[in-house]
């Protein structure tokens, strides 16, 4: 009966990877069966899940909720919606999904082959079946396009895609294979990469980009010049030699092609951003209007999420230890505290720690924070036992910083989109430890 139910838990994993951007109903129904697979073994591995550390951190947590709850409601500053709740709930479940993969990477490396899968056939979809073509090819030549996702969503998942496509070359290339499978692997990496790339600058994402940019300037020469197993370019055979210079003209090709594009994203904040960070670095803060917002507008961006960082730290002051709750509208509130009525029509506070410390004080924002410890902990300790390939674990300890540093400036963690990928990106990174410690 227990093979039975590792197969459920993994033809779930497996479909709620390929759906993960494909069908919001289905990944519902993949990781539905995920729960249900985890839940039917939990009798049997009482013993290994009671002693987890993340397991116990989410009780924890589920404990903390309840308390705040009852505090709150008596004290009239919130009431609990369940709705609000779970979207919060539900990101700890990653540890579901890494119960499904046991800690195999063959199952962590199909996992990532189907999500690129059903991300492009769902950019297929759209380009052909909901916005049609002609329609298409106009967006293309607008400032910014998220494709099917928001701006932020799609400079987020591209960076991660494009970075794992980089990562993971070397792999491909020193594969032995040849022949029509080889080639066809070959032409659906180069299409794959080309899409990334495209997506990612054409989401006009600064934060995707600057995250992008600095964990591949410092991870990708672990694979390509560091260390016992860094892939040798020049020993290549003449044939992969030859189609590592056509990756790079590629790519050069689609940077020139859309030079304009980032030049316009760029030269619009550039000059308000410098002049702010030139501020901040000579502590000299009086040309951001803190206290009168409503008259004097905000080109900085970076100005823009100072002002909102500040007034979030003082609404954090007054509940410091059990924070706000789930279902308070956190800008209203900040408006009417500080009388400043551009806040209360912002979607968010841009800075998802921020958000996690004053809907869950510094009691819960510590356990979270803790898990999210523990997770990276679990993931380098892994590595270095050598239960884990080096290639894979860079993919996913990039993968989580860029999540990290894009939750600086946005937040999306409570959205359906964000939470189906963090589930997979944090089970996959914490499979390993799980099965190996």
């Amino acid at each position: 009966m227990n093979g039975i139910e590792k197969k459920i838990g993994l033809f779930g994993f497996y479909l709620f990877a390929l759906c993960l951007w494909l069908s919001s109903s289905i990944a519902y129904v993949g990781f539905g069966l995920i729960i249900c697979s985890f839940g039917l073994q939990i009798p049997s591995n009482w013993s290994r899940i009671r002693t987890d550390p993340v397991i116990l951190l989410f009780v924890l947590f589920l404990l903390f909720l309840l308390i705040q709850t009852f505090c709150l409601q008596d004290s009239q500053t919130s009431v609990f919606e369940f709705k609000e709740a779970w979207d919060w709930i539900s990101l700890w479940l990653f540890f579901t999904v890494a119960w499904c993969i046991r800690g195999e990477e063959r199952h962590v490396f199909r996992c990532l082959i189907l999500a690129v899968i059903g991300c492009y056939l769902r950019l297929a979809h759209n380009v052909f079946f909901e916005v049609g073509w002609d329609h298409f090819v106009h967006k293309l030549h607008s400032e910014r396009y998220g494709f099917f996702f928001s701006f932020n969503e799609a400079g987020h998942f591209s960076a991660v895609i494009l970075f794992g496509f980089l990562l993971f070359l070397p792999r491909l290339l020193e594969d032995s294979g040849n022949g029509v499978k080889y080639f066809f692997k070959i032409l659906l990496w180069i299409t794959g990469f080309g899409l990334a790339l495209q997506i990612l600058l054409h989401s006009g994402s600064r934060t995707a980009w600057l995250a992008f940019a600095m964990i591949s300037t410092i991870f990708l020469p672990w694979i390509y010049l560091i260390g016992k197993g860094r892939f040798r370019l020049f020993r290549l055979h003449k044939t992969r030699l030859l189609l590592v210079i056509v990756i790079c003209l590629s790519t050069i090709g689609l940077l020139l092609v859309n030079a304009r594009l980032v030049e316009r994203r760029l030269k619009s904040v550039i000059r308000h951003d410098v002049e702010t960070i030139t501020d901040l670095l000579s502590l000299n803060l009086k040309n951001i209007p803190f206290q009168n917002l409503d008259k004097k507008p905000v080109r900085s961006s970076i100005a823009r999420r100072i002002i909102l960082l500040y007034y979030g730290g003082l609404l954090l002051s007054e509940r410091p230890w059990l924070g706000y709750g789930t279902e308070v509208d956190l800008q209203k509130l900040i408006s009417a505290k500080s009388g400043n009525k551009k806040i209360s029509k912002r979607n968010h506070l841009h800075n998802g720690f921020l958000i996690v410390l004053l809907r869950f004080g510094l009691i819960g924002g510590s356990i979270f924070f803790l898990a999210g410890l523990y997770l990276l902990h679990g993931l380098i300790q892994a590595y270095r036992s050598e239960k884990l390939s080096r290639d894979l674990f860079l993919f996913l300890l990039g993968a989580l910083l860029i999540t990290a540093m894009t939750g600086l400036t946005g937040f999306r963690w409570t959205h359906m989109g964000f939470r189906f990928f963090w589930l997979l990106l944090a089970g996959m990174a914490y499979t390993r430890w799980m099965f190996v410690r």
